[in-house]
């Protein structure tokens, strides 16, 4: 996914001009092709033979294509958010929509195609992935602060088992010193 569009590739039959002329009768062959959808804006969708382009600039994509997997879809998948009913969910999938990312991303002009309540949903998306990123930071700062901890544990006990042997020679000549006298 891209700037909150959705990216598949495919592969079809291409139906090869010149090949068909020189041969009298239709030759086709298997291509990869790539769809390109604005979620929630279905009378847009750009469908054409994928470019070397297209390969790179979306490669992850391309290469769970070329696997075999299914496109997986960057986001939060709207049934994870609580706030949508099992029919929202779905209304807004066949729009397109599949996570709460393009919910957030969508324009005034879709959410007025999508359903009644978009823009509030739209509103709401945005509010939900502002909190998430801001406690994903926080959780990210208390890991940091918990391997700073346990660094500075290691250090003091480090320091404290180097203590205990430059203490050792000392302790040993204070015994000898003890057992000549």
């Amino acid at each position: 996914m891209a700037d909150n569009l959705t990216i598949r590739f495919y592969q079809d039959k291409l139906l090869m001009g010149f090949k068909s002329e020189q041969a009298g009768h239709p030759v086709y062959e298997d291509t990869d092709f790539v769809e390109i959808t604005i979620p929630g804006d279905m009378n847009n969708v750009i469908v054409r033979p994928a470019t070397d382009n297209d390969k790179r600039q979306h490669a992850a994509l391309f290469s769970r294509y070329k696997e075999g997997l299914e496109p997986s879809v960057d986001g939060v998948p709207l049934e994870a958010w609580s706030r949508l009913t099992p029919a929202s969910v779905a209304n807004y999938k066949a729009m397109g929509v599949k996570t709460v990312e393009h919910v957030a991303g969508m324009s005034d002009q879709i959410c007025n195609k999508v359903a009644m309540g978009a823009m509030a949903d739209r509103t709401a998306a945005k509010a939900y992935l502002s909190l998430a990123k801001d406690s994903a930071l926080a959780q990210k700062q208390a890991v940091e602060i918990e391997r700073q901890n346990q660094t500075i544990a290691d250090l003091q006990r480090q320091i404290s088992e180097l203590a205990a042997l430059a203490d050792a020679p000392k302790r040993g000549r204070a015994a000898k010193q003890h057992e000549e006298a």
